[in-house]
């Protein structure tokens, strides 16, 4: 098997797990966000633009952090195969963060 094609595989192979890893993040826990905002929301004396702000604020940061750390995870797997492909996924994230 050339390079070419061991590096396709290996593109293939991680894009597979990054779907696994997410769907399995997911299934554990699929009203977790929903959950939080809505506590939030219930925790207000009342409902206002504010609040909906703030609510939505916190719930986005819960968010970040577990997509920061399924991406760590993901880039720790990827790196033990290849740290070439390790390195194009973060790059293309820096890129995907430009946008």
């Amino acid at each position: 098997m050339n390079n070419q094609k061991k590096h396709q595989l290996t593109l293939l192979t991680t894009i597979f797990l990054i779907q696994i890893v997410a769907a399995i993040a997911w299934a554990e826990t699929p009203n977790k966000y929903e959950k939080i905002y809505s506590d939030c929301l219930s925790e207000a004396e009342y409902t206002n633009n504010t609040v909906v702000i703030m609510c939505s604020e916190n719930t986005t940061k819960v968010v970040k952090r577990e997509m920061n750390r399924l991406y760590d995870m993901t880039y720790k797997m990827m790196a033990e195969r290849s740290q070439e492909d390790a390195q194009k996924l973060e790059d293309s994230q820096k890129s995907l963060a430009q946008i």
